[in-house]
């Protein structure tokens, strides 16, 4: 069960990340969006991702099951950010073809990566769940020696 964790977690990181990064690739001049993104933004919006994922990854460090519910509302939050650029390099941009391209693939990565972290996230759930009816279970035979 644990390996599972640090792999959700992890996951969570790199989904993080991969956001980051194509929000930092949007700024590129050659992208040409219809309407620029101003820095003060850019920044706000990098400061509060790193913070909401900084809080669900300590949460579920701890474990606390709470930090893996609070985490899938983060993960789903910026997989639909993803959509939405993903959305905007085909219909929002006008620049050069090659680079919206290659944005809209690492986005279309980053939301493949973000439904990949809730099927593992299901996959922990599910040994949670195991692990509790183990332990019911268990106690429920101790009971009736």
């Amino acid at each position: 069960m644990q390996e599972q964790s640090k792999r959700v977690i992890s996951l969570a990181i790199v989904t993080l990340i991969v956001y980051l990064g194509v929000m930092a690739l949007t700024l590129i001049p050659a992208v040409k969006l219809v309407k620029a993104v101003p820095q003060g933004e850019f920044l706000q919006t990098v400061i509060t991702a790193i913070g909401l994922y900084a809080v669900t990854i300590i949460l579920a460090a701890l474990r606390l099951r709470l930090g893996y519910y609070l985490m899938a509302a983060v993960v789903a939050i910026y997989g639909i950010g993803l959509i939405g650029v993903f959305i905007t390099m085909i219909t929002g941009a006008t620049g050069l073809l090659t680079v919206r391209v290659l944005i809209g693939l690492v986005a279309a990565f980053g939301i493949v990566l973000s439904v990949n972290w809730f099927m593992q996230v299901f996959k922990l759930r599910r040994l949670y769940i195991n692990h509790r009816i183990e332990q019911v279970t268990a106690h429920q035979r101790g009971k009736q020696k």
